[in-house]
């Protein structure tokens, strides 16, 4: 069984979105930035894989 990682790097991203390497590290700042105005520590680089699936997957549903 394969264990899901807790943070994504932007291939990791990239994989996901089928989007470039540059766009999925402007996704990962602008989350990061997100969850720094909340509080959070943030890893430049990575962002939280429970985040990541709740604003991509979760937002689109809650409109």
């Amino acid at each position: 069984m394969e264990q899901k990682k807790q943070f994504l790097r932007a291939e990791d991203i990239m994989d996901i979105l089928d989007v470039s390497n540059g766009q999925a590290y402007k996704i990962i700042r602008s989350m990061n930035a997100e969850l720094k105005s909340q509080g959070y520590f943030v890893q430049r680089g990575r962002v939280s894989r429970a985040f990541f699936e709740d604003k991509m997957y979760h937002s689109s549903t809650n409109q």
